[in-house]
């Protein structure tokens, strides 16, 4: 991880599959709320466009 870049992994937890699947079902169905940026976007040193 470069300096001022955030983790991309903050915790790790093992389910069982049927664990996992329930979980994505339950976070799917819950809407989703905004939020503001949680870093600053990157330059960028070539665009193509």
């Amino acid at each position: 991880m470069l300096r001022g870049e955030p983790p991309i992994l903050k915790r790790r937890k093992e389910f069982t599959r049927v664990r996992a699947i329930r979980l994505s079902i339950e976070k799917r169905q819950k809407p989703w709320q905004t939020c503001p940026p949680q870093w600053p976007p990157q330059k960028r040193s070539h665009d193509p466009n």
